[in-house]
């Protein structure tokens, strides 16, 4: 019974810990992917970026994202901010509507008149699993860090 209970100790903490690591990855991706700002260069400052490595290896063996994650960590600490923004610019563009828009919405129909709608239901699918946008994000409950 007791060996059973110890069992069951471990693996629930292996499940958290595999959480955990998989909720650092996103909050990197979320930092990486959205304009490059003050709080992207004290994230970079502060090597957080680092740790995108260490949570990799716990998540599984050596593998092809592990390499790509390196390689990443290695450019980040060698770009300046600056550089990250304009290709950030590049690759989004300025408007919600650009060649690769970083909002869900804008893919599929033209000027659907029930984007509002859709917004609506996306933010309640949010809030359903007690998430929400932050406030001081500034972006729709579409955009890819969301």
């Amino acid at each position: 019974m007791r060996e059973e209970m110890a069992t069951q100790v471990v693996s629930t903490v292996q499940v958290i810990e595999a959480l955990l690591a998989r909720s650092a990855v996103y909050h990197a991706l979320s930092v990486l992917l959205r304009h490059p700002d003050a709080e992207t260069s004290a994230w970079l400052a502060s090597r957080q970026h680092h740790r995108l490595l260490e949570v990799l290896e716990r998540l599984g063996p050596e593998s092809r994202l592990q390499e790509l994650a390196r390689r990443l960590t290695e450019l980040l600490d060698t770009v300046p901010v600056s550089d990250l923004r304009r290709e950030h610019e590049r690759t989004f563009g300025h408007a919600v509507q650009g060649a690769a828009p970083p909002y869900e919405l804008e893919y599929g129909e033209e000027h659907s008149h029930r984007e509002p709608q859709e917004l609506g239901d996306i933010a309640a699918f949010y809030q359903a699993f007690g998430l929400r946008v932050a406030l001081a994000a500034h972006e729709r409950a579409d955009h890819l860090v969301t």
